[in-house]
Parts: structure tokens; sequence; C-alpha cells
């Protein structure tokens, strides 16, 4: 059955960042889901270098696995607080914040 085979759509990423970079809407999205997902990689490593478990985090934290388990995939975007809560229940304290001067799009 040739219908069953697997044909994957080659996806152009540079194209569609380039699409999405054309407009100061976009340009605003990109950056603020870039600037999201800094932050969630960061809490990610924080807690592979902790060695603990997303149920020991969680309850470090006074919440609940599926809670952390969300936030470190990305289903929901980290507030500063929350974040530094995941910091610190992790062992970590937040050192300092690299920021890199921007166009401001009105």
């Amino acid at each position: 059955m040739d219908n069953d085979k697997y044909n994957p759509v080659p996806v152009d990423f540079d194209a569609m960042r380039n699409k999405l970079m054309s407009s100061p809407e976009g340009r605003a999205a990109y950056t603020k889901a870039t600037e999201e997902f800094a932050i969630i990689d960061a809490m990610i490593e924080a807690v592979k270098q902790s060695g603990l478990s997303q149920s020991e985090l969680a309850q470090r934290m006074g919440t609940t696995q599926s809670s952390i388990s969300r936030l470190l995939n990305g289903g929901r975007s980290p507030s500063w607080k929350t974040a530094s809560r995941l910091f610190h229940a992790a062992g970590f304290a937040v050192d300092k914040i690299v920021l890199k001067k921007t166009p401001v799009s009105v």
C-alpha cells in the first residue's frame, strides 16, 4: 500500500523566519518566543544539573509534577517568579541576566 508510506514535506525554516521577521509584529513575536525558550532552556539545564526528578522538584516547589512537566516542555510560558522558584528549588541562584540590545518596534 503506497498510501501508508510516510512522505515528509520539506520545510524551509530560514524562509519562514525571514517572512516572520519582515513585519514589526512578526519581529516582536519572534523576540518574545526566543526569550521564553532561553528561559525554558535554562530551567531544563538547572533541573538536569540538580539530579532531581520532576516529582522531587515539584515537592520542593509545592506544586505538581505535571505542572513542572508543562513548564519544561514549553506547554506554558513561565513567569519570572515561577522560573526563579524553580531555579532555587533546583539549588541554583540567578547570578546574571545577559541582555542584548535590540531595536524597539513601535
